[in-house]
Order: structure tokens, then C-alpha cells, then sequence
């Protein structure tokens, strides 16, 4: 869609610069960044939920285990139970 504005879909002006094929550089930057961030959140809760397990697992709570895989809510209170949160 060509917006006569140098790429910009506003008539104030862009505030991302662009290379010569016209990709918002700051845009791609900002998208990687958030893409990292949501691998990052998604990689600390995953190893919150292995370390929940893991202390389940020690205190013999194994009935648990299944419990805190399909009920969030009684996860989100172990979490606080066990001081991961």
C-alpha cells in the first residue's frame, strides 16, 4: 500500500527512519526486542514450573504435580507457598 509519505500510513510524519528498500529499521528492532522478551518469559516459567515440580516431587506431593499442571490458580498459591513467586 503506497502512502506518498515515505511508507508512513499518518499524514504527521514517520518516526522510524528507513534503509533504501524502505524497512522501518527502528520497527525491526522493536519487534526482535519483543520477541526475545516473550522467549525470556516463556523460558523463567517454564523453569518455575520445573522447579515447583521438582519441590513437589522432594516433599513427596507427587498427587500435585497433575494438579498444578491443570488448575492455575492452585499453581499461582503454590508459587506462593513456596516462595517462587
Amino acid at each position: 500500500r503506497k502512502t506518498g509519505n515515505g511508507g508512513c500510513l499518518t499524514s504527521s510524519g514517520c518516526p522510524f527512519s528507513t534503509d533504501r528498500n524502505g524497512v522501518k529499521k527502528e520497527y525491526m528492532t522493536l519487534l526482535m526486542r519483543d520477541q526475545e522478551n516473550v522467549e525470556k518469559g516463556e523460558e523463567r516459567g517454564e523453569e518455575r514450573l520445573a522447579t515447583l515440580i521438582l519441590l513437589l516431587n522432594e516433599g513427596n506431593r507427587s498427587s500435585d504435580v497433575i494438579r498444578v499442571l491443570q488448575d492455575k490458580e492452585y499453581r499461582q498459591k503454590l508459587y506462593v507457598e513456596y516462595h517462587l513467586i
